[in-house]
């Protein structure tokens, strides 16, 4: 041969090449393209060799493929090189996919069990089925009810082993802002937006076929011109017409549509909020125009602000430049127009200790009546909660009693945040003080729920910031009563 090589390649050489070509991938596949279309074979050698390859690599000999394609190929007169390309049909994408049809099927033809994941419903396709055991449609819902379930995979992530929960989808408040952050990290279900779209589309057609039938055949026979319903009314706003309208209110809209934005946003109790908050309200208001009303004082939950600036600045920080200046302004609230001097005096002290870098508001009211306090023992505790609900019910205004979780006829802390009442009688305070990391800003909430009286009841001895308390002994009534004003 003129070309040929001074030194043949080894059988290793060639199935290296075969394997990684020399030069590109493109180059070696336009040239097995016009291999394939110089084969020296008919059509229907060219069509039964493929079909033998195909047939050869769904059988479960993994590594004899190739050979018995060309073997069977060659004994009934195939293409052996279209019977090599008929192969390629199985491959690690699609073979989870042959064997578990085979084996389903098989189980279905032999009348045996099905596997654990769940019978194949032959009326809705093999196909479908099979593919939708083997790749399912991962939801929000079920990532995260499978991370909760999961000791494994929370340690994986670096989670919290306490996050741990034996059924998952036992949902909390605390997980809708993970499974809102997994609709937009998973994306939008598309098979429903595709459902939506096909029903428009059909919705669009029988219009466009009721128009039709609104042209007699006369009508386009005729020389003269006519004004057609075409000519006025697209089959598109015909089929919107009848398009049943949503008669809910606005806020109710909102509520439902979780793509709905709004132009400004007001936040309460925002030091509650964790950063994983922050970026639902975030997205719901892309304009990041916010009222942000907190106090950091009053914030019992661990993954709440400890620092406005830590919150917002991943969302409204300056622009890099010399002269840029933050997008948002802070105002400090230093006029208590709610709670009488003598009861944020008490507040102010407890607030000096416990976070001394929060400056008190000032008040701008004085009621006239000090706060008390009033030792009683075990036995005694109930019937002076008692005395003083019976007292406050003779008195116009509101009253509650609140003080730490287990005691009778009395509310915790949180559940009163936020409220406020003409009479408050805070029970038992050093149990709230050390009841768990916030019990200070507990206690902190539960002295200012008052707007007129405040009385406290301890068996043990006063925490030192409220030591300051006049102290009050002997009947509760009768020494109420006469603070009357």
């Amino acid at each position: 041969m003129l070309f040929r090589r001074r030194e043949s390649e080894s059988w290793w050489e060639r199935l290296r090449v075969h394997l990684w070509p020399r030069r590109s991938w493109s180059r070696s596949g336009r040239y097995v393209v016009y291999r394939l279309r110089r084969l020296g074979a008919t059509p229907h050698a060219i069509a039964l060799g493929f079909a033998i390859g195909a047939f050869a690599a769904v059988t479960p000999y993994i590594g004899t493929h190739l050979m018995m394609a060309a073997l069977l190929s060659w004994a009934i007169g195939g293409s052996i090189v279209a019977s090599v390309l008929g192969t390629f049909v199985g491959n690690p994408l699609t073979y989870p996919l042959l064997w578990y049809a085979s084996y389903e099927v098989g189980n279905v033809l032999l009348g045996g069990a099905s596997s654990k994941k769940g019978d194949i419903d032959l009326s809705q396709g093999l196909f479908q089925s099979s593919f939708d055991q083997l790749w399912p449609i991962l939801t929000p819902e079920a990532l995260l009810a499978e991370l909760y379930m999961s000791p494994e995979r929370l340690r994986a992530a670096g989670a919290d082993l306490a996050l741990w929960r034996a059924d998952g989808d036992a949902w909390t408040v605390s997980d809708v802002p993970l499974l809102d952050e997994l609709v937009d990290l998973l994306g939008r279900d598309k098979p429903a937006d595709d459902t939506s779209e096909r029903e428009r589309r059909a919705e669009a057609e029988y219009a466009a076929g009721v128009l039709d039938l609104m042209i007699s055949r006369e009508d386009l026979m005729d020389d003269e011109d006519h004004l057609l319903a075409q000519d006025m009314l697209y089959a598109e706003d015909l089929a919107d017409r009848f398009v049943e309208r949503d008669t809910r209110e606005l806020v109710e809209r909102a509520a439902a549509d979780r793509d709905w934005t709004y132009g400004h946003v007001v936040v309460d109790e925002a030091q509650e909020l964790s950063e994983m908050d922050w970026r639902v309200l975030m997205r719901r208001c892309p304009s990041r125009s916010f009222t942000v009303v907190g106090d950091l004082a009053q914030r019992r939950s661990v993954a709440g602000a400890t620092s406005w600036d830590t919150m917002l600045e991943p969302y409204v920080a300056a622009h890099a430049s010399k002269n840029s200046v933050p997008r948002w302004d802070y105002r400090s609230l230093s006029v208590n127009y709610r709670t009488p001097a003598e009861i944020m005096a008490v507040a102010a002290a407890l607030l000096a200790e416990f976070a001394p870098e929060v400056q008190p508001p000032e008040s701008v009211r004085a009621c006239g009546v000090q706060p008390w306090s009033r030792q009683v023992t075990g036995d005694e505790l109930a019937a002076a909660m008692e005395e003083f609900v019976r007292d406050e019910a003779a008195r116009e205004g509101t009253s509650v009693v609140i003080g730490p979780p287990g005691v009778p006829g009395a509310v915790v802390a949180s559940e009163a945040k936020g409220l406020e009442f003409d009479a408050v009688l805070v029970v038992e305070p050093e149990r709230i003080l050390t009841d768990g990391p916030r019990g200070a800003a507990e206690l902190y909430v539960a002295l200012t729920r008052a707007t007129q009286r405040l009385g406290v009841l301890h068996q043990d001895p006063l925490p030192q910031a409220l030591t300051g308390l006049s102290r009050r002994n002997g009947d509760l009534a009768a020494l109420t009563v006469a603070e009357r004003p």
